[in-house]
């Protein structure tokens, strides 16, 4: 326990840890010091000098967020010397400062505006200075910079260099200094992330959201706190609504989005959304109450149930829909219907990892969240570009080497994570299976494992220990490269954070932590879906009828016996388009019902095209990246009914009433689910002797600037960032079609 130091603010006695700033004393105490340039979470600067307090028995006024308190310190926070340097300093700031209140987007949540008027401050007391070639808005995409409001309390710096970026610095000198770029470039030449965290910390108008302007003043903002659904890490979101519609977007507790969470919400609010159920008539579509819509759909699924047969009939829900609705639809067509032909289209986005890790170990203890990454003493990233793909597990990355993590990562690529890295193993493109093997062997061989594991395999069919030797040629990587990375993961608490979802990756990355004996929190694994763990959970939920079901790439086969589909927020033509004969299968459906957010490639081929809320207007829960439950609530208004509505009307409609009459009771049963399968199977040691394609060309990297729909990111104006993007993608080797030889 540190040592406590007792002092005197304003006649109150405070005791706090040493090292404790004034600032922070004052603020354990309830007594606010006016403060532009801090911000707590940020290393203080001192800059503003807005924050000054007067100590007695010293002579000058002391800067609280630098100055550490001492013990029998008497502090004075609201003298008159105090208030009257505090005046001067925001003349001074006023006198650069433009005085237009009235059109500032951030008139009301101003800082400086605040102080001002607590202070009684004079605007005119000094002539307003305006430097010879002033600067003012600059036109960046998504984030509007007016330099002219800057008042250089840096805090845009240091959340930069905080967020591991540090592309905004103090430029000139004198009455001319300005906060901007190198050679004062565009922020996207420039290499920004557009977080937006520079945002969030500017106290003044300097900075604002391009796209909020003109849509809502600061005091008509209504703040309601949810969670991001556009991957799977489940950041904290704080979403501000104004007249019933989205503002803008800010980062929760965590205090980070990346460009997806701060930015790419816009696809909700486009024009192009559906408002209307609609159904075929001959070539076109036509607009119908839902009522006309579900009994549509009741209708021709019910026949064809009864004409060919419920193992007939099957449906596909994607991966970014909540816990409630996932169970509901599975439960639709289990008890509804009457087949097991229900599946997610989570699998469709690579390797089906959350089924692999339930099949591994029964439950999500292995999940591992950002959180848990940051705390890492050593940490494997294992894909190409994780850190482009995933910014804010870049971060976390980032802020774990800074206190001392060693970094393994395995990457064809000359990626940001790579350049950090302790060791970099850079293998052929579609070899980084080969890599984890050879690290297991030196594991086994150096005797680096869990022995107490690896002996209660042995003699199990599916255990069966057999790792053949590491080919150095395969890989292009020497062994003894692989033998320095193997000794460096046994050592420490180690995260597996992995991009590359093939199924065997991902097996050799569960057995990489089981090896080590890592079982609880060592897998951040990386999906652009928001629940992928949510939808293996509860889509696999007790088959009614005895028929095994098809998953959803075999309902997808051209030769698969399904006549009738309904597809939920999945696009299999858009994510697809003619592979594998997708499109012909669903052109030659009997019956094709889709619901989604726009008419997408698959809904122009379906028969009844139902409308659907985004995940900003729908409440549910969702499992996170490290396996925790996490609500989503309606932060906006919804558009239609909620998707369990929908599925229970259905049901109806097809003779099997599912009696749930809220979310909240579905929830309740979703958890009794969960509690009953905690245990699960036991462990399988995944056979590493076939070590299949070693040639097969890795998945490609989710870039920062797409969103998990094809439709999605069409309609975002994260999407005008994309061209130059996918230029710096196309240029990666591991993201050609060549394949290792």
């Amino acid at each position: 326990m540190s040592k406590q130091i007792t002092l005197n603010i304003d006649e109150q006695t405070v005791t706090v840890p040493e090292g404790t700033t004034i600032l922070e004393a004052a603020g354990m105490a309830e007594i606010e010091i006016p403060r532009l340039c801090y911000f707590e979470g940020l290393p203080p600067s001192g800059t503003c000098r807005l924050c000054l307090v007067e100590i007695e028995g010293q002579e000058r006024l002391a800067v609280s967020c630098t100055q550490r308190v001492k013990e029998g310190m008497v502090v004075h926070t609201r003298t008159e010397r105090v208030s009257e340097a505090r005046r001067f300093v925001l003349e001074l700031i006023w006198s650069t400062h433009p005085g237009d209140c009235t059109t500032c987007e951030k008139s009301g949540a101003c800082d400086l505006q605040r102080y001002t008027y607590e202070y009684d401050v004079d605007k005119a007391r000094y002539p307003m200075y305006v430097p010879e070639g002033s600067p003012g808005t600059h036109d960046d995409p998504l984030i509007e910079r007016n330099l002219s409001l800057c008042i250089l309390c840096g805090r845009c710096i240091r959340v930069c260099r905080e967020q591991g970026q540090g592309i905004l610095d103090f430029m000139q000198r004198g009455m001319a200094t300005v906060v901007t770029t190198s050679l004062d470039k565009p922020l996207l030449e420039s290499g920004c992330d557009f977080c937006g965290s520079c945002i969030a910390v500017c106290p003044v108008g300097c900075l604002v959201e391009r796209n909020r302007k003109l849509r809502g003043r600061e005091w008509e903002l209504e703040p309601k706190e949810t969670r991001c659904g556009l991957c799977s890490l489940g950041c904290d979101l704080v979403i501000d609504v104004a007249h019933g519609r989205i503002v803008r977007t800010r980062p929760g507790k965590d205090g980070y989005l990346c460009v997806r969470g701060k930015f790419g919400w816009d696809f909700l609010v486009s024009e192009d959304r559906l408002s209307q159920p609609l159904v075929r008539d001959g070539d076109a579509f036509r607009e119908c109450s839902w009522d006309e819509a579900l009994n549509t759909v009741a209708q021709h699924l019910a026949k064809i149930r009864e004409a060919r047969g419920p193992d007939t009939v099957g449906g596909v829900i994607g991966g970014h829909v909540s816990n409630e609705a996932i169970y509901l639809f599975g439960k639709l067509f289990r008890a509804g219907v009457g087949t097991n032909n229900v599946d997610s289209a989570a699998g469709l986005a690579g390797a089906n990892v959350a089924a692999q890790v339930l099949d591994a170990f029964g439950n999500l203890r292995p999940l591992s969240s950002a959180a848990d990454l940051e705390r890492a003493k050593t940490i494997l990233s294992v894909g190409p570009e994780l850190g482009e793909s995933y910014p804010r597990a870049r971060l976390a990355i980032k802020r774990a080497v800074g206190k001392g993590a060693k970094l393994i990562v395995v990457d064809p690529s000359e990626s940001e994570l790579a350049r950090l890295a302790t060791i970099h193993l850079k293998p052929k493109a579609g070899t980084e299976v080969v890599v984890l093997e050879g690290v297991i062997r030196t594991l086994i061989d150096e005797g680096l494992h869990d022995t107490e594991f690896l002996s209660s395999c042995e003699g199990s069919s599916e255990g069966t220990m057999s790792v053949g030797s590491y080919d150095a040629s395969l890989t292009g990587i020497a062994d003894a490269e692989v033998q320095e990375a193997a000794k460096l993961f046994a050592k420490g608490r180690a995260v597996i954070a992995l991009s590359d979802l093939r199924e065997e990756t991902v097996a050799r990355a569960l057995a990489l932590l089981m090896l080590t004996g890592r079982s609880k929190h060592g897998l951040l694994a990386l999906f652009p879906m928001a629940n992928p763990w949510g939808a293996a959970m509860l889509i696999r939920g007790d088959a009614i009828p005895e028929t095994a079901g098809l998953s959803a790439q075999q309902m997808l086969d051209k030769d698969s016996p399904i006549a009738a589909l309904y597809v939920v927020t999945a696009d299999p033509v858009g994510s697809f388009g003619g592979k594998d004969g997708v499109k012909e299968k669903l052109s030659s459906l009997e019956f094709l019902v889709v619901q989604d957010l726009f008419l997408t490639k698959t809904a122009q081929l379906a028969d009844v095209v139902l409308p659907l809320n985004g995940f900003l207007e729908e409440e549910g829960t969702v499992f996170g990246a490290g396996g925790k439950l996490l609500t989503m609530t309606a932060a906006a208004p919804a558009r239609h009914p909620p998707l369990w509505q929908v599925f229970s009307k259905l049901s109806e409609r097809l003779d099997h009433a599912m009696g749930y009459r809220s979310i909240r009771e579905i929830r309740t049963k979703v958890k009794e689910l969960i509690s009953e399968g905690k245990e699960g199977p036991t462990y399988r040691f995944p056979s590493l002797t076939d070590k299949g394609d070693t040639r097969a060309k890795g998945l490609p990297p989710f870039s920062r600037f797409s969103l998990p729909e094809t439709s999605w990111s069409a309609r975002s104006q994260i999407s005008t960032l994309t061209p130059a993007q996918e230029a710096t993608l196309d240029s990666n080797p591991a993201n050609t079609e060549e394949v290792a030889k």
